[in-house]
C-alpha cells in the first residue's frame, strides 16, 4: 500500500523546523516525539509528503457557508518525495518541490498531528484529501461538510 505523507511545521515560536529550512536542507524534521517516531521510521524513499500547518478560522470568505461556526483549516506550503530516511524518527530527506506562492487552503477534515499517513482507496476523505494535496484537485468541499459529522453545522439543510 502507497503511503502519502502529511506533516506539520514545528511551533512558530519555537523558530526552528520551518518551511525555509525544510527547503535549504532538503529533509522534513519534527522535535522529538516517541508518539510519532514510529510513522516517521515508516516513511519510504519514493512516497510524497506534504507540508501544511493546521488551524481553526472564522473568517467568511470560505467556499461554504459556516454558519457561524469555527472552521478547522488546513495550510499547504510544500510538497515533494522522499528520498533517505536516516532512521532516526525525526527526519527525512525530501526533493522538495517548488514551494506554494499561496498556501492552498484545505477545510473541515484535518488534523493536527505532525505526522499524519494516508492511503488511496480506504476512505472517500483519504481520497479527497489526497487528491488535494498531491494532484492538485480542488477539495471536493460538498463531499466533506455534508458528512455526518459536519453535516449539522455545514451541510446542505
Amino acid at each position: 500500500m502507497d503511503l502519502y505523507w502529511i506533516v506539520g511545521c514545528g511551533p512558530r515560536a519555537s523558530g526552528r523546523n520551518q518551511v525555509d529550512d525544510f527547503i535549504a536542507k532538503g529533509e522534513w524534521r519534527m522535535d522529538p516525539d516517541p508518539r510519532y517516531e514510529a510513522k516517521v521510521a515508516d516513511m519510504l524513499p519514493g512516497e510524497p509528503i506534504a507540508v501544511r500547518t493546521r488551524r481553526n478560522t472564522t473568517a467568511d470568505d470560505l467556499p461554504f457557508d459556516r454558519r457561524g461556526h469555527r472552521v478547522s483549516v488546513m495550510d499547504f506550503y510544500l510538497r515533494g518525495t522522499i528520498t533517505e530516511n536516516p532512521g532516526d524518527g525525526c527526519s527525512v530527506r525530501v526533493s522538495w518541490e517548488p514551494p506554494f506562492t499561496t498556501p492552498r487552503q484545505y477545510y473541515l477534515y484535518t488534523s493536527q498531528d505532525p505526522v499524519w499517513a494516508l492511503a488511496r482507496d480506504v476512505h472517500s476523505l483519504a481520497d479527497d484529501l489526497i487528491g488535494f494535496a498531491f494532484d492538485d484537485r480542488k477539495q471536493d468541499i460538498d463531499l466533506v461538510r455534508n458528512r455526518a459529522f459536519w453535516a449539522d453545522r455545514f451541510g446542505d439543510r
